[in-house]
């Protein structure tokens, strides 16, 4: 059976990172990671 944990993290290397281009500001997104385990 395939259990999936909700793990919410702030790790800046785990962050989707989006930069603007006009006023060159960097923009950071938390995503929402999913940890699977086969069980």
């Amino acid at each position: 059976m395939l259990s999936c944990i909700h793990v919410s993290t702030f790790a800046p290397n785990d962050d989707l990172v989006m930069t603007n281009a006009r006023t060159g500001r960097s923009l950071f997104l938390i995503m929402p990671r999913y940890t699977c385990t086969l069980s």
